[in-house]
């Protein structure tokens, strides 16, 4: 099993070696956590998730391209935006966000893209949120509990997770 974990970035990583692969989520915080992004790299194995959100791309994207271009070891992860507020003139189809994926791979960038941009959730197979309570969930949309690692083993929760689940943006 991968030990990787997402964070905002906002709140230092005290034992960054604890985990093969750190990733950032970025949302509107690029340039709040750009020296951690740095700083960490140089410890352990790092990614960049990045939420193509259609403000966001237009705010952030040469930035963070620049970036990647002098940080050549660091993955650039595209998600496909989920308009959980009802924003929807926020949203980017996934069909572009592939087209952006494929365009910014052919420059020479390590670059991959999510499952809902590729049209299939890897939610609860390969991934899961945990809460700051401890409560396992299949995905940070899908919000059916799975079990509580306060109470539980991971490996007992994660051995009895759901075999399928309906993602709530599946249809986008």
């Amino acid at each position: 099993m991968n030990k990787a974990v997402t964070t905002n970035g906002l709140v230092d990583i005290t034992k960054p070696e604890l985990f093969e692969q750190i990733n950032f989520s970025i949302h509107d915080n690029f340039e709040d956590i750009r020296s951690s992004i740095e700083k960490i790299s140089k410890s352990v194995k790092v990614g960049i998730n990045f939420v193509c959100r259609k403000d966001y791309v237009e705010r952030y994207r040469g930035t963070i391209i620049k970036f990647l271009q002098r940080h050549k070891d660091i993955e650039l992860l595209l998600l496909t935006y989920k308009p959980v507020i009802g924003d929807y003139n926020q949203m980017i189809p996934p069909d572009e966000v592939y087209k952006m994926g494929k365009e910014l791979a052919d420059t020479g960038l390590s670059i991959a893209v999510d499952g809902m941009t590729c049209r299939m959730c890897l939610g609860n197979e390969e991934f899961c949120d945990i809460g700051s309570d401890g409560i396992v969930y299949p995905c940070s949309f899908v919000r059916i509990s799975m079990g509580n690692i306060t109470k539980q083993s991971f490996k007992e929760i994660w051995s009895k997770r759901p075999d399928e689940l309906t993602c709530p943006f599946g249809d986008m």
